[in-house]
């Protein structure tokens, strides 16, 4: 054999033997890790914003770390926020290291504030993958507690949503048109309703627009608890109801605009609204978009607190003479 041939060979022969003994020890090794069934372990936690103080319908990002054996890795993680919490978008598993016999995930996790204040500390358990004899592990993790700071509504400076992320206001444009349909159509079936109502009716005075509006918000209200329509519709349609009287009452356009410019005609100095009613609003029209725009998901009783809330802004804001008839 020649020098050239027979020192190839022995290179080979060499790399043949390397590889050999790594896959050897690396089998070895993990059969040692699995007989020792190692669990999971956690690291640490790391929370985007660092203080945990968000405005309100904000995001809150939170990262996990663990350390896991070879033969095993996350599979889900069951989250449990804090009360006036609510957890958005996927949670994500990502490998960050592998090293000599064990592996580092993080675990991506975003939660949302749905109410002003402290939001107290949730929980979450990781599943792990089983272990040799089919058992599947666990690791308790707990959900930091934030904080919700109230929206300020500066005068002259509303910017609603814009907090909102840009998945959220993607996902909201194009969901728009299935919005919309809906609430022609709730629109048209109220309108028809009515209409047939007051042709019933001999004799009936012309129907003022704080009548009509004490009657749309029954009907809703009654829609809400009977189920026919969700929450988030249903504060969707209590804005129109809203939007529509005050443009008929005061002759502001409110229908037209949009909630900056009608925020700022209420905070304007010939605003015929009270302070308080201004506040309401406020609030009431952030929500709404909130609901619209950023999946924002109200309940039932928030609907209906709202809604009886218009009822009193109604009656308080109808001609005094036509009060007292």
């Amino acid at each position: 054999m020649k020098k050239p041939f027979k020192i190839f060979f022995y290179i080979i022969l060499a790399a043949v033997i390397t590889a050999v003994s790594v896959a050897a020890a690396v089998y070895i090794k993990y059969q040692k890790i699995e007989k020792a069934n190692f669990p999971p372990k956690y690291i640490k936690t790391t929370v985007k914003p660092s203080s945990g103080k968000v405005l309100l319908g904000e995001t809150v990002y939170i990262d996990y770390t663990i350390k896991t054996p070879w033969d095993k890795k996350p599979v889900k993680l069951d989250v449990s926020p804090g009360r006036g919490s609510q957890v958005v978008g996927k949670i994500k598993f990502n490998k960050k290291e592998t090293d000599w016999g064990y592996c580092i995930w993080q675990l991506k996790l975003r939660i949302q504030p749905f109410v002003n204040g402290k939001i107290p500390e949730g929980k979450a358990k990781l599943i792990v993958s089983p272990d040799i004899n089919g058992k599947m592990c666990e690791l308790n993790l707990t959900v930091p507690k934030v904080f919700s700071k109230k929206i300020t509504l500066a005068k002259n400076k509303l910017n609603i949503a814009s907090s909102m992320d840009d998945k959220a206001a993607a996902s909201a444009k194009n969901n728009s048109y299935i919005y919309i349909t809906a609430i022609c159509i709730v629109l048209v079936i109220v309108l028809v309703y009515f209409f047939f109502i007051r042709k019933r009716k001999k004799k009936e005075k012309p129907q003022t627009s704080w009548d009509d509006a004490l009657i749309k918000l029954h009907k809703l209200k009654e829609n809400i608890k009977c189920k026919v329509l969700n929450p988030e519709r249903s504060i969707t349609v209590l804005t129109y109801i809203v939007r529509y009287y005050l443009e008929a009452r005061f002759e502001i356009h409110a229908s037209k605009q949009t909630t900056k410019e009608f925020l700022k005609d209420m905070e304007s100095w010939k605003s015929p609204l009270s302070n308080r009613d201004r506040n309401f609003l406020k609030e009431f029209m952030v929500t709404a978009d909130m609901v619209k725009f950023a999946k924002y998901n109200a309940t039932e009783k928030q609907v209906v607190d709202a809604i009886e809330r218009a009822e009193e802004l109604v009656n308080k804001t109808i001609p005094r003479e036509k009060n007292e008839t």
